[in-house]
């Protein structure tokens, strides 16, 4: 094939070698094109995913986690970052929130506990204070209780001392031996 070439006239493989460049021109200038478009296009698909990942994160900043993140390929480092980053934060609020809902409960708990400490002590305090009032009633009873006692005895021991120092033989006769007329008598006398 080569042979063919080398016959040719100068002029001939001149243009020949023309008509290589032209075509290779073209298929460099394709290429080029070619490339320029599919950058163009990894470019404009690189402008949608950022978007589309910024928007994702404006979501989870606002506390959206119900957002999908779908990474493009198992080498896509930003789109796998984004995902294992929603998904632990969704496991740590689940727990956050497990935990503000054992803490509530735990509460509750302490809340009825206390409730029921505070109405045992109230009860208490109204079992020391009627305690204390009876002991009191108590205390003033056996008071005038032991004045009445301190009275009556008074009362006794002056009784016994004019009862001795009465003779009854000659009031007795003189009433006539009548035990009524010696109390009526006496009652008059002493003013009971």
């Amino acid at each position: 094939m080569m042979q063919w070439f080398l016959n040719l006239s100068v002029r001939a493989k001149v243009s020949v070698g023309m008509g290589l460049m032209v075509l290779c021109l073209g298929i460099v200038i394709f290429t080029a094109y070619t490339s320029i478009k599919s950058i163009e296009q990894s470019q404009t698909g690189l402008t949608e995913y950022l978007k589309e990942t910024a928007r994702v994160a404006d979501s989870i900043a606002g506390g959206d986690l119900r957002v999908s993140v779908k990474p493009q390929s198992d080498k896509d480092v930003l789109g796998n970052a984004f995902a294992m980053m929603v998904q632990r934060l969704r496991r740590t609020t689940t727990e956050f929130a497990e935990g503000a809902n054992v803490l509530a409960s735990s509460a509750s708990e302490i809340l009825v506990a206390t409730t029921q400490v505070a109405s045992g002590v109230a009860e208490t305090a109204t079992a020391i204070s009627e305690t204390t009032t009876t002991v009191e009633e108590v205390r003033q009873t056996g008071h005038i209780s032991s004045q009445k006692a301190k009275n009556v005895l008074e009362s006794s021991q002056k009784a016994t001392e004019e009862w001795s120092s009465i003779k009854f033989e000659p009031a007795w006769n003189s009433i006539g031996g009548n035990w009524m007329s010696c109390q009526v008598h006496y009652e008059k006398r002493y003013r009971l």
